[in-house]
């Protein structure tokens, strides 16, 4: 049976109860109990499995709870927007997971902070983990700690469908040296395998 606690981290005056367990089925039960179908999960090209999500909790990526009887993934992420000397913004165009399932991105390079992890940490951490591949030891990274931005959306979760999700967003500008001048590919080891990515320089307003 999953485990749950009382949580004062839910709103106000609101009963919350966090997800404690430690196991894919009791992750499952915990969501199906709230009416949450992850049957699908991870057999979309945009969405993640329950393994994944589980990783997550267990990292202390995200904390999920149940408020107002509905599950509730809660995220903090930073979004870094890496600029080059012509203006341009870094974007991850595309992922390809190490079960061969491409994920169209299009977004600043963004990672979750960890639990007593500062924004500025999880900047640099970021950035050494996801464009380690083509950066070397003459590289430079400057995190512009005036240009933070911190702002909070509440929808349903494009890599966990039918979950909605609470995101803590804090966005910040850097500059990287030793990038490639054009578009580029990266390799990143994880747990599952091995994570590529697209990334390309662009105008925001750019598709």
């Amino acid at each position: 049976m999953s485990s749950l606690s009382s949580s004062p981290d839910g709103p106000p005056g609101d009963e919350a109860t966090s997800f404690n367990g430690s196991t894919e089925d009791e992750l499952r039960a915990y969501l199906t109990a709230h009416g949450i179908d992850t049957t699908a999960w991870g057999g979309q090209a945009s969405s993640k499995s329950l393994r994944s999500l589980l990783n997550e909790i267990l990292l202390g990526e995200t904390f999920l709870q149940c408020v107002d009887g509905e599950p509730l993934r809660r995220v903090s992420i930073i979004s870094v927007n890496i600029k080059n000397e012509q203006g341009l913004s870094l974007y991850e165009a595309e992922q390809r997971l190490p079960n061969g399932v491409k994920r169209r991105r299009n977004l600043l390079l963004s990672e979750k902070i960890l639990p007593d992890e500062s924004w500025w940490a999880a900047s640099r951490r970021g950035i050494q983990e996801e464009l380690g591949s083509v950066l070397d030891a003459e590289s430079r990274i400057e995190v512009l700690d005036d240009t933070l931005e911190v702002s909070t959306e509440t929808r349903t979760s494009g890599s966990y469908p039918g979950l909605k999700t609470e995101y803590r967003c804090h966005k910040v500008e850097a500059r990287v040296s030793g990038l490639p001048a054009g578009d580029f590919e990266t390799s990143e080891k994880r747990g599952d395998g091995t994570l590529l990515s697209s990334w390309q320089w662009r105008r925001p307003d750019e598709e």
